[in-house]
């Protein structure tokens, strides 16, 4: 079952963690400052959220790569006092930017130029957008009867 991440601002507190528990925060290394943890900002605060959500979920590597990418298309539009996010959707996210990048497109241009196929070359070629990247202030948010808020 994949993990699901669960994110809570009331009264301003934060409370993050998982269905299985807590979620251990993890600091990149370049960050020597001790924020609090933070979403809606460019901050150092929530770039220690998206490397803790990706580390966990991803592992480190992956969390170095698209720390920054996940903070500022994620993170930084996020305006949810309560949101949740899975691994699913973690994992969709790297995978889109790391196909936007070349990475495995580059392999697959390759791959074609070697079999002598048609190279790629419109944007229908291109890797889909996940849809709920598309607006993460209405996909990521907890539906009303579901939010664990206390009123």
């Amino acid at each position: 079952m994949a993990k699901i991440y669960h994110f809570i601002r009331q009264n301003g507190e934060v409370s993050i963690g998982t269905l299985s528990g807590q979620l251990k925060l993890y600091r990149p290394h370049q960050l020597v400052s001790h924020s609090a943890i933070e979403w809606g900002t460019e901050s150092d605060g929530a770039r220690i959220l998206g490397f803790s959500i990706l580390n966990d979920s991803l592992g480190e590597e992956r969390s170095r790569h698209n720390c920054e990418k996940f903070m500022r298309n994620v993170l930084l539009p996020l305006a949810l006092d309560e949101w949740r996010i899975t691994e699913i959707q973690l994992s969709e996210f790297c995978d889109y930017h790391m196909n936007l990048e070349g990475t495995t497109f580059q392999s697959v241009m390759e791959h074609m130029n070697s079999s002598n196929q048609r190279k790629p070359t419109t944007y229908q070629d291109m890797p889909l957008r996940p849809l709920w990247l598309a607006n993460p202030n209405m996909s990521l948010a907890v539906p009303h009867e579901e939010s664990l808020a206390k009123k």
